[in-house]
Parts: structure tokens; C-alpha cells; sequence
């Protein structure tokens, strides 16, 4: 029988539509907004998307599959950390599905990543595997979100149990103190039930603050506002708090003007100077108010041992609390409502120093444009 051999010109035509709907395809792989990875048989990859490029901090340059090596590591939902035989697209090589999987992704740069994974293989019309996907989305968001309810309510459970058991006691022992008229130990009593429910009313204002912050009804009323004036009735209020510990402040002759919410800059330089008398050492803590480049300049300086570098880069996040700060009370909310207050008035809270020799917190505001 004789043979018809094809047309090269439909043949040509053919191989060029094929080309242009491969590119067409992976153009749309390229903007979809979870990561996607193509592999073969052998574990190689074929195809992978902006995402997973960005994901893994790879350029163009083909990436390393199953049988390369990996810049990080890979671990379950429980952290024991995965071979890679046994991540969900090796897995779908062999004729798995897997469906909704955790995937822990450190990368070697120290980020970390929880990617929920979907895998599948690929078959021929006969049955065979000639490959296999796997799609994942980036949900290290939510899972923080999730870790961070969970320290919140351990947190709130824990920081507002400690004062409400302290209350109660000191109200019982008032009421046995009181049947034996004895009037100078009721008063301690009440005086030391005072002190705590007064602990209890500013960590609820903590929390208070920072759920505002997220829904966006943190009230502010802005007016022309001295920043000297603020620190000096902060200083004043504080002293009788400070113990033995000298609370020095230095302000300028001049008015600094800013526009501002009195109060809340208040709440801000309570929360910088409080903070240097709990983890600042024995020394003194100084305040200074100054203008720079426009920009009004609070300063809260301690002499205390520094912030740990590991801590450096956290000290401002909600509900964070260094190791050597957890042997005093507090949400870990003080540096983060203070550092959006500051935002909120166009300005920002900042570690401008710290070391062996001490700490130096710094609030910057716009100062008002004068004539």
C-alpha cells in the first residue's frame, strides 16, 4: 500500500500552533497567585511559576526537582522535617493524590512558610504516569493569625487571672480584718486590691487598644499640641513609681509644636518610660525632647544590659515578649499600640540604640509648619 507523507508546510504549521499554545499556557500558569510545579517522570522539573520562583529565590534558571539539592528545609504540619521521596509531588510520581497538605518551608535565608499543597499525577490515555503537579498556597498569614489568637487568649487568661486572684484575696483578708476591727490592715488590704485592679484596668486597656487598632476605631483628636508639655506631665506622674531609680528629663526653652492627641502621645511616653524602669537596669532614666529636620524628637534612654539580638527585630509586634521580659507582667502590647500611635500621627517609634551600655527608644513627629 502506498504511503501519503505529509504536508511539511501543515506539519510546520502544526508544530508552531503547538508552540504558541504551550507559551499560551504557561503565560497563564505564570499570573495564576498560587504556586504551581511540573515535574517528569524522573523528578525533573518541566514548568514552574513566577510564584514558586519568588517562593524559592530562584531566577529563570532551572530549578534543582527531586534530584537536586535544596536551599532550606522542608517539614510536616507537626515539624518532623520531610526526605524528599515523601513530599506531596513525589509522592503523586508514584500515583498518589494528595489533598490540603501542610508543608512548612524554611528557606535558607531563615523565612518561614506554611504552604497548603495539592498534588496529583499525570497520565497517558493508557494509564501511565508521565509526570506530576502540585499547586500550593502561601497561608503563613493565616497561620500566624491563628498563632497569634492562641498566644492571646494563653496571654489574656493568664495576665488578667493574676490581678482578679490577687483582688479576691485582698478582699477576703479585708472582710477578716474587718470582723476583728482591725481598721489599719482593712485599709492596706484595700489599698493593695486598689493597686491591682488598677494593673487589671491597664491591661485591659492594652487589649482594648490594639482591637481598635485592627478594625481601625482607635480614636485620635489631633490639636496643636506641645511635646515638652506632654513629657514633663508624663515625667511628674511617674516619679512616684520609680523607687529608687532617677527619672532625668531635658527640654528645650522653645515650644515644640506638633499636631497631636495629647493623650495618646502621653500613653506613648508612659509606655517608652515604664518600660525603661522595668527591663532598664538600676540607672537612670533619661527623657529629652529636641527638633531635627523638621521633626519633633523624644528620646527615652535606660542603662540597662541592651536588647537581645534576636529580639531587635520583634520587639514591636503584638504580644511579644522577650525571654527576660517575661518575668514581669505585661501583654507584650505596650511597644506595638505606641509604635501605631506614632504612625497615626505621621510619625514612627523606633530602636535608635542599644548595647551593653544601655537602651534608646525614639519617637518621631511632624512638627507643625511655621511662617
Amino acid at each position: 500500500m502506498a504511503t501519503i507523507d505529509p504536508d511539511p508546510t501543515d506539519v510546520a504549521a502544526l508544530n508552531a500552533a503547538l508552540i504558541a499554545e504551550r507559551d499560551r499556557l504557561a503565560q497563564i500558569v505564570d499570573v495564576l497567585p498560587v504556586g504551581i510545579v511540573l515535574m517528569d517522570p524522573s523528578g525533573r522539573v518541566t514548568l514552574e511559576n513566577k510564584v514558586t520562583r519568588e517562593l524559592f529565590k530562584r531566577d529563570e534558571a532551572p530549578a534543582p526537582g527531586l534530584s537536586g539539592p535544596l536551599r532550606g528545609g522542608l517539614a510536616r504540619a507537626d515539624g518532623s522535617p520531610y526526605d524528599l521521596k515523601d513530599v506531596p509531588i513525589a509522592r503523586s510520581l508514584r500515583g498518589e493524590e494528595v489533598r490540603g497538605e501542610l508543608v512548612r518551608y524554611t528557606r535558607a535565608d531563615g523565612r518561614r512558610y506554611d504552604l497548603i499543597t495539592n498534588s496529583a499525577p499525570l497520565r497517558d490515555p493508557a494509564g501511565k504516569i508521565t509526570g506530576a503537579i502540585a499547586a500550593y498556597e502561601d497561608v503563613t498569614a493565616l497561620s500566624d493569625a491563628e498563632r497569634e489568637r492562641t498566644a492571646f487568649f494563653a496571654m489574656a487568661s493568664h495576665e488578667l487571672k493574676t490581678p482578679v486572684t490577687a483582688v479576691r484575696g485582698q478582699i477576703q483578708l479585708a472582710l477578716r480584718f474587718f470582723q476583728r476591727g482591725s481598721a489599719d490592715m482593712v485599709s492596706g488590704a484595700l489599698e493593695r486590691a486598689d493597686a491591682q485592679t488598677t494593673r487589671m484596668a491597664a491591661l485591659i486597656d492594652d487589649l482594648l487598644d490594639a482591637a481598635r487598632l485592627d478594625v481601625g476605631r482607635f480614636d485620635v483628636v489631633f490639636a496643636p499640641t506641645d511635646v515638652a508639655e506632654v513629657v514633663a506631665a508624663s515625667i511628674a506622674r511617674l516619679r512616684p513609681i520609680a523607687g529608687d531609680r532617677v527619672l532625668r528629663v531635658d527640654l528645650p526653652d522653645e515650644v515644640v509644636l506638633v499636631t497631636a492627641d495629647a493623650r495618646r502621645l502621653a500613653q506613648v511616653v508612659d509606655n517608652l518610660v515604664v518600660n525603661a524602669l522595668r527591663h532598664g537596669g538600676r540607672g537612670d532614666v533619661v527623657v529629652s525632647v529636641g527638633t531635627e529636620g523638621g521633626r519633633a524628637l523624644v528620646r527615652v534612654r535606660d542603662h540597662g544590659a541592651g536588647v537581645a539580638v534576636e529580639d531587635r527585630d520583634r520587639i514591636f509586634q503584638r504580644f511579644y515578649r522577650s525571654e527576660s521580659a517575661r518575668a514581669t507582667p505585661g501583654t507584650g502590647l505596650g511597644l506595638y499600640v505606641s509604635r501605631e500611635i506614632a504612625r497615626l500621627h505621621g510619625g514612627d517609634l523606633s530602636l535608635e540604640s542599644t548595647g551593653p551600655g544601655g537602651t534608646v527608644f525614639r519617637l518621631s513627629l511632624p512638627l507643625i509648619a511655621t511662617r
